[in-house]
């Protein structure tokens, strides 16, 4: 319910509260709304759509340097993770990364013979990467990974050209976020407050140093270290069966890391990537530990399964492709990488079974937003309680499917008395609450 509660203050051009600022998942939920009427898992349908160029992107990518026999473990690997099938089922910008990623990837390391093409996706590349930034800030640990990739690429910025496509993809990616800023009326709620809030392009997750940062990191590695091989415990992440549930996928993450640094060591081409891919994880998990909520956010180390997994296809590079001599046959290397595959695989129908479970996070359901609405068609509703996250996802309906909806009212426990609800009461209220908050 965050993102239609958000979404719906956003394109009233308002920031509903300090680090609920994921304007690139806002602005392609309005854009759903828009084309396709409101619906309330219209978010789903955008997931589900660009789960499709994401994994062309990777597909591409691994037969291009794996070639089609070596590409098909790792693909089907990626594609069957546990955490990526389940943040795809969310109506949430949790995981977006997962599938932004590939499609920056394959922008980065390709060309185009024409000019003109290869500016545009010079353009496509930068501008999709504020844009992922925005829609999530886990999106940020990639940036130095493409940014490399793409320098590299480019060769000599001394040539004219290359100097036109560097100043090109400069200015998009700086265009969503100054686009986004010059959208939003209330400024003044895109910086950091005092207490737990970040700023914009942080979604609440600022740093926080200085005295029980030690704890913080304790709880943080402890509790990403439950959620990839235990159980799930973080917030909006339910999944059954984890990542690497089970004892057996944890010696396999152990020879993965082993085989990359012992390729890293021997082949030269395999060297910048498996850095970038121990940087990713080690940035990752160094940020993420040392900020706000991260002991509860598991969703902010998705960074540390893409890099896993692309570690995974650097594995299976050098060794069938770069043909690595190792101690073991390498028919029994592969078969110790595929046991996440064959983990995957096993608890997929364990996962999918438990989908229906009901959530702890769940507010308010798609029936009780489909009565309140169809009531709201006929004249006033009265509720029993102020219920911001009801009224948000009401009132998108009546805004983009253009309803005559009539007005919203509730019992206020602090007024003692019935209100009318309305965007401009709700966005007082949460700004007095952040307020409490910062004076407690």
């Amino acid at each position: 319910m965050e993102l239609l509660r958000d979404n719906y203050w956003f394109a009233h051009h308002l920031v509903w509260l300090r680090g609920y600022d994921n304007f690139g998942g806002y602005a392609t939920a309005d854009f759903m709304n828009t084309v396709f009427g409101f619906h309330i898992f219209n978010f789903k349908h955008f997931r589900l759509f660009l789960a499709l160029p994401s994994l062309y992107c990777a597909a591409f990518l691994l037969e291009r340097f794996l070639g089609k026999k070596a590409a098909i473990m790792p693909l089907l690997t990626f594609g069957l993770s546990p955490t990526l099938l389940f943040f795809n089922t969310l109506q949430s910008v949790y995981g977006l990364d997962l599938q932004y990623f590939p499609i920056l990837l394959y922008l980065a390391v390709t060309t185009c013979k024409n000019s003109f093409l290869e500016l545009f996706k010079v353009a496509m590349l930068w501008l999709l990467a504020m844009f992922g930034w925005l829609s999530y800030p886990a999106m940020a640990f990639y940036v130095p990974v493409i940014a490399i990739l793409f320098l590299k690429r480019l060769g000599n910025l001394r040539h004219l050209r290359n100097l036109g496509y560097l100043c090109c993809g400069f200015i998009a990616f700086v265009t969503p976020l100054v686009l986004s800023i010059a959208w939003i009326t209330n400024k003044d709620m895109l910086f950091g407050g005092q207490n737990q809030h970040g700023g914009l392009l942080l979604s609440g997750g600022h740093p926080m140093l200085g005295v029980g940062v030690d704890n913080t990191v304790f709880q943080a590695l402890s509790a990403l270290l439950t959620n990839l091989f235990f159980r799930a415990t973080a917030y909006h992440y339910e999944v059954n069966q984890v990542e690497f549930s089970g004892i057996i996928p944890i010696f396999s993450l152990l020879f993965l890391f082993w085989l990359a640094l012992k390729g890293m060591k021997n082949i030269w081409e395999a060297r910048l990537p498996t850095l970038l891919c121990f940087g990713l994880i080690f940035l990752n998990v160094a940020l993420a530990s040392i900020s706000v909520w991260s002991n509860i956010g598991f969703r902010r180390y998705t960074p540390v399964l893409m890099g896993i997994y692309a570690l995974l296809a650097i594995d299976f590079y050098v060794i069938y492709v770069k043909d690595l001599k190792l101690s073991i046959a390498k028919k029994l290397a592969g078969f110790v990488l595929s046991v996440f595959l064959i983990h995957h695989i096993l608890v997929y129908p364990i996962n999918l079974m438990h989908l229906s479970d009901p959530s702890p996070f769940k507010v308010t359901d798609e029936k009780s937003i489909m009565q309140t609405t169809n009531s709201l068609v006929k004249g006033d509703v009265h509720l029993q309680e102020e219920n911001v996250d009801l009224y948000a996802a009401v009132m998108s309906s009546c805004f983009w499917n253009t309803l005559p909806c009539h007005q919203m009212y509730g019992y206020s426990e602090t007024e003692q008395r019935e209100v009318k609800f309305s965007i401009e009461r709700f966005s007082r209220l949460a700004r007095q609450a952040e307020k409490d908050a910062n004076e407690e």
